[in-house]
């Protein structure tokens, strides 16, 4: 991993980093966390929405708890000015995150997290119990501190930093989405975009199209993007799935790759580990589906109301909301469901069956 970086990482030290919301003090203990421990340095070229990124992690055991999530991004270059999300473990490198004392124009709590904006919203800070980090907009230059790789949940893991990485996607011009998505098609181009709300049954659907020879890009969370007026793509965030036991019992072949954690109900399932071809960073959108659990032998999909479908995209919790939506992203949404196929599916009861039919749906769909 530490190879395929290599290039451009130079260009990461900024002589003109702000002062705002503590980025400038954030960034410097980085650097110092990095010069102190040179041998805990891990660098990985990515994309983020097919623009080049560099994950750089000062901690070997953090970075084993962070970096294999975004396994299916990984590129072979970072370019030279790359997406730059710079990450030290303050307890192997024994470098504590600076406290902040830059004022701040608004923020936003809940009990366990504080999300504050500063200079005209060029910055974006976020403290909550193990981690602090600070995302400079203008640069897209995202640096955390965790307190430990052990204190890192299984939450984090799949998805670090979740809320300012959407900022930073949504500077790139696109909208997370509450959702599922997987893709069929000889080169995966025939993306179907799995919608509904908490439990309504997206992640046992994506599974079953990943079990079943499909392409997977999320269970839960997506990025939107508008290319023309007709076409849109979606693109994996994460690579992984937040899974229940029943899912397991449903799949039990994935219970291997499973990581569970007493304090959590959920475990967290890496796709790439099970499937490493399967797991796709973009696709084209070609439907929306919208699970709804049946008791049904055999798959059934029947068209569904577009003006039921948009209400199911914008976000509902103020996690979601925190993240960042606007009246672009919504404008953004209400284009995909107007020229997107809509179709409800109730899966059957083989995952196999599931499979077969959302691919011969996507690939041979309806007139």
């Amino acid at each position: 991993m530490h190879s395929a970086a290599a290039a451009g990482a130079d260009e990461l030290r900024p002589c003109e980093a702000t002062d705002a919301g503590g980025f400038r003090q954030l960034l410097d203990a980085f650097h110092h966390a990095a010069d102190r421990c040179p041998d805990e340095r891990v660098r990985q070229a990515l994309t983020f929405a097919g623009r080049p990124a560099l994950l750089d992690v000062v901690g070997r055991s953090l970075s084993e708890r962070l970096v294999p999530t975004f396994a299916h991004l990984t590129a072979t270059s970072t370019g030279t000015r790359p997406i730059t999300v710079s990450i030290w473990d303050e307890a192997v490198t024994g470098l504590e995150a600076p406290s902040l004392s830059d004022p701040a124009e608004l923020e936003w709590r809940r009990d366990d997290w504080l999300l504050s904006s500063h200079a005209d919203h060029r910055c974006l800070r976020e403290a909550r119990a193990g981690r602090v980090g600070c995302l400079d907009r203008q640069t897209d230059h995202l640096v955390i501190a965790y307190a430990s790789a052990s204190g890192v949940s299984l939450h984090e893991q799949g998805r670090p930093a979740a809320r300012l990485l959407a900022q930073i996607y949504r500077g790139l011009g696109v909208t997370r989405v509450h959702a599922g998505l997987v893709a069929a098609g000889e080169d995966g181009e025939a993306g179907a975009l799995v919608v509904g709300r908490s439990g309504s049954g997206k992640t046992t659907l994506t599974l079953d199209c990943l079990t079943g020879g499909l392409d997977y890009l999320a269970d839960d969370v997506v990025g939107i993007e508008q290319a023309g007026d007709e076409r849109f793509i979606g693109h994996s965030i994460y690579g992984c799935a937040n899974v229940l036991p029943f899912h397991l019992d449903r799949h039990p072949d994935l219970r291997p790759y499973a990581r569970s954690d007493t304090s959590q109900d959920k475990a967290l399932l890496l796709a790439a580990q099970p499937h490493p071809h399967a797991v796709r960073a973009r696709t084209t959108l070609r439907a929306i589906l919208v699970p709804r659990v049946s008791s049904g032998a055999r798959t059934r999909l029947t068209p569904f109301a577009r003006r039921d479908v948009l209400p199911m995209l914008v976000p509902d919790t103020p996690e979601h909301v925190h993240a960042g939506f606007s009246e672009r992203d919504a404008a953004r949404l209400a284009a995909l469901v107007k020229r997107t196929r809509c179709y409800l599916i109730e899966p059957g009861r083989d995952p196999r069956e599931v499979a077969a039919s959302v691919r011969a749906f996507l690939e041979h769909p309806p007139a």
